[in-house]
């Protein structure tokens, strides 16, 4: 299709390395299974050096689906052991954060900066609910820590339920901090 993805930028290396790269998406497929598709257009940069990296753009999905109704996520087998798990990783995750430098190396100081646009063709389905998705997002790192400040609001929705479709007549997700932490307004 008329897809357009350009990659430019430039790279420093030595005493003092730093790597430039900006992108500019028109209609790219972020994703692009059966049950989840995202096409998105905008602009972004990315700054890396030895002590940071940040990240500034604005992206709009230009079109997608999101489809819930597959089933539960896969499972292992009964003879696979998992050892550590989910919590254990993030443990891992916030010592690296918190910890000031690791092997000599101070920590990497990282900015993001990005406003996503939903658009108006973003579509939620399955599991009884069928809406257009909406809002503005907000994505950013006070603290090295990833946060999501905006809405996410349910447009033209229906929700089956009860032998009956209801209308949805107000459905936000609001986002002001932590992205494991929304509300409902």
């Amino acid at each position: 299709g008329d897809v357009e993805l350009r990659l430019t930028g430039g790279a420093a290396l030595g005493a003092a390395p730093k790597a430039t790269l900006q992108l500019v998406a028109d209609q790219f497929h972020l994703l692009n299974r059966a049950d989840r598709r995202i096409v998105t257009s905008g602009t972004a940069t990315l700054v890396l050096d030895a002590k940071s990296a940040a990240l500034d753009g604005q992206l709009t999905i230009d079109e997608g689906l999101i489809d819930v109704s597959r089933g539960d996520a896969p499972s292992l087998d009964s003879d696979v052991t998992v050892r550590g798990g989910k919590h254990a990783a993030d443990k891992v995750a916030q010592e690296e954060a918190a910890a000031p430098a690791r092997n000599g190396r101070a920590a990497r100081d990282l900015r993001v900066a990005v406003q996503l646009d939903l658009g108006d063709k973003l579509r939620l389905r399955g599991r009884g609910i069928d809406t257009r998705l909406a809002g503005q997002l907000a994505i950013s790192s006070p603290n090295n820590r990833l946060a999501l400040n905006g809405q996410v609001r349910a447009a033209d929705g229906q929700y089956a339920a009860y032998g009956q479709k209801l209308q949805i007549e107000r459905g936000v997700l609001g986002f002001s901090g932590e992205i494991e932490n929304p509300r409902l307004v």
